[in-house]
């Protein structure tokens, strides 16, 4: 059976993919003050400060470092507090990605004999873990791997043995055509092999436009060999592979082409793609070979193309305590096999969904809303988890996506309104918000959340009335809710009992008593109609006669004691046909007899208030409309003018009584 396939496929011109090769590309060199274009690869590196809101910046000294490493390995940042610190990188859901990672130890760590070791986990499970042989060592990593969301989580979890710190994260995009083909899972890089190389350098960007690092590789007993020229032609299949590591290769001495992997795990499942390319002119001569595994065939014959790049990958995966590999060539071969590049990967699976993205996107809003600063407050709110949000519980669904069931903030400094970003984790069923500093209103979403059993908001600064239906729910047993130590906020409904209380009053009062407004305006016309009066020549008091005429306003007769005092008669509809429906209420001027004002107050009979001034009087129109009449006593010391004050005093609070 047939175990390496060849890939074929041409796709765009190399010098067009070389100029967008940097797109989508993220660069972070970990702990640098400010960004840079790096002299090597001449790509744009930024500090990490937008990337993670945790962790020191330290320099590596000098004396472990080099003028020919990478300047990414001058500096770190490390984490000396919390268990998981997490770096935050874009993406777009459904691509794949490459990550690598870059650890230089350094002496930043206070080993006390032991080197740090810690754990590397993206998205919600374990990647790697980071181990050091000697403080001089540089640990990288890299992963081919495809997001379930918009955001890619690279967290490093502590596991008691030294701080965790790291010097470079790197991403590329990577089409999703490619390094897929029949395997699951993502792909862990084992080793990236360059074959026969002249320069004995690695090589990446610049050269790949994947950004891929390819490590050079040779044996005492190989030949290494190199193609007459150039040509970017190498580099048109698919997988984009550099045409200046397919321009070289080995070819044995004698015989066949033989190579093993060392420190392999034996649970660990491997894939393999081989990449070739004809680089010797064979004329008339063939090359044409298998490869091996452990003395097993497990390819067709592979004859490589002159300057052509093909590659190949075993249909399922490898695993075994050794694995020898052999390219051997066949009868029909005039010219020993050839190797050109080599790429080894562990499958690595993630069947762990992150938690839902609704209460992710929640829980992001009210850290941002009232800058929540706990230092496990980072990555997923949900997973791993040992490693969960302080004051988070989650449901376990398996591999299916957690969602967040209990939220405790208590005590946490919040400060401003009840944002609606809670009403979003849609299967919390506790939430305790206590002792904080929220004010403003208790929002109508909280009876909303259906999922909700208990609501803690005691010891805040919240105003205003409980909504009804939280109250309900509070009353029926459906929710226990608490809300001691808000001083400003009213509890139960006797808030709209007090309202609704003192609004009957005002209506029968004013509004019923057709408006305080136009009732104790009336008081200017009076003035208003004794100065006219006296202008005349005529005397404007009021004679206790049915042909004596009084304004609707004013009431006035200073010289005449006892039933002719001084009255006030105050209205907002003297007569219907004043007001008509819809219209704006306003005063208007009518004139009425003293005994025409004793007939409408029943002889001055139902008192209902008393001023500095004298008494008031209830009174009715003769179309039912209820009226006050104020008089003016004989016995007060006020003055008319005194009088006129205090009924447009009066005037203005009935206009606030509305």
């Amino acid at each position: 059976m047939e175990l390496l396939f060849r890939v074929f496929g041409f796709l765009a011109l190399n010098m067009l993919l070389h100029v967008h090769a940097q797109t989508g590309f993220i660069s972070i060199d970990c702990g640098v003050n400010e960004d840079y274009i790096d002299n090597t690869t001449k790509l744009f590196y930024s500090t990490d400060a937008k990337f993670i809101d945790s962790g020191v910046s330290k320099n590596i000294p000098h004396d472990f470092t080099s003028p020919i490493f990478e300047k990414q390995l001058t500096t770190v940042r490390s984490f000396p507090k919390g268990v998981k610190n997490c770096y935050t990188l874009p993406a777009e859901q459904g691509n794949k990605y490459l990550i690598r990672a870059v650890f230089m130890c350094g002496n930043d760590q206070e080993y006390n004999d032991q080197l740090p070791e810690f754990k590397l986990y993206l998205g919600v499970e374990e990647w790697d873990t980071v181990k050091f042989n000697s403080s001089y060592d540089i640990f990288r990593t890299e992963i081919i791997y495809v997001t379930r969301t918009d955001e890619i989580y690279m967290c490093l979890v502590s596991t008691d043995s030294g701080t965790p710190f790291i010097s470079a994260l790197e991403l590329r995009p990577i089409d999703n055509s490619i390094y897929n083909k029949t395997q699951s899972g993502s792909l862990v890089l084992f080793n990236r092999l360059n074959f026969g190389s002249q320069t004995n350098e690695t090589v990446r960007y610049g050269d790949d436009v994947l950004d891929r690092m390819w490590v050079p590789f040779n044996l005492i007993y190989w030949k290494a060999i190199k193609a007459p020229y150039s040509s970017s032609v190498l580099s048109e299949n698919e997988f984009k592979l550099p045409a200046t590591v397919m321009e070289t290769a080995v070819k044995p001495v004698n015989g066949s082409l033989d190579f093993y992997l060392v420190g392999i795990d034996s649970s660990q499942e491997f894939y393999m793609y081989f990449h070739f390319a004809e680089i010797e002119e064979v004329q008339d001569q063939i090359r044409e070979f298998t490869v091996s595994l452990n003395n097993k065939t497990i390819s067709d014959p592979i004859e490589p193309k002159y300057m052509v790049s093909d590659s190949y990958f075993t249909q399922s995966s490898l695993s075994g305590i050794q694995m020898n590999f052999s390219l051997a060539k066949t009868n029909r071969s005039t010219l020993p096999p050839i190797m050109n590049a080599l790429e080894i990967y562990t499958i690595k699976e993630f069947l762990q969904s992150p938690t839902e993205q609704l209460d992710v996107d929640a829980m992001k809003k009210i850290k941002s809303v009232y800058q929540v600063m706990k230092s496990s407050w980072q990555g997923d709110p949900c997973l791993p988890r040992s490693y969960s949000w302080d004051g988070l519980i989650c449901s376990d669904n398996g591999y299916d996506a957690p969602s967040i069931t209990s939220l405790n903030l208590s005590s946490s400094n919040l400060v401003g309104k009840i944002d609606n970003s809670f009403k979003n984790l849609t299967t919390l069923q506790y939430l305790d918000l206590s002792n904080n500093s929220l004010n403003g209103d208790v929002p109508e979403f909280l009876s909303e959340m259906s999922s909700l059993k208990t609501l803690n908001l005691s010891g805040n600064k919240l105003t205003g009335s409980v909504p009804s239906a939280l109250l309900a729910k509070s009353n029926d047993g459906t929710l226990t809710l608490s809300l001691d130590g808000n001083p400003d906020l009213c509890q139960n409904n006797s808030c709209n009992t007090k309202t609704k209380t003192k609004n009957s009053v005002a209506v029968p009062v004013v509004a019923s008593i057709a408006s305080f407004v136009v009732l104790l305006g009336a008081i200017f016309a009076i003035y208003w109609h004794f100065i006219r009066g006296r202008k005349h020549g005529t005397h404007a008091g009021v004679q206790p006669n049915d042909q004596e005429s009084v304004s609707q306003f004013d009431l006035q007769k200073p010289d005449v004691p006892n039933e002719e005092e001084n009255l006030e008669l105050e209205s907002e509809e003297i007569q219907k046909e004043m007001i008509k429906p819809n219209e704006k209420l306003e005063a208007k001027k009518q004139c009425l007899s003293y005994s025409e004002v004793k007939r409408i107050t029943n002889n001055f009979r139902e008192v209902i208030g008393h001023g500095g001034s004298g008494l008031v009087y209830s009174g009715h129109l003769s179309h039912g409309i209820k009226v006050a009449v104020k008089k003016l006593s004989p016995t007060s010391h006020q003055s008319f003018e005194q009088f006129r004050n205090e009924a447009s005093f009066s005037t203005v609070l009935a206009f606030e009584l509305f």
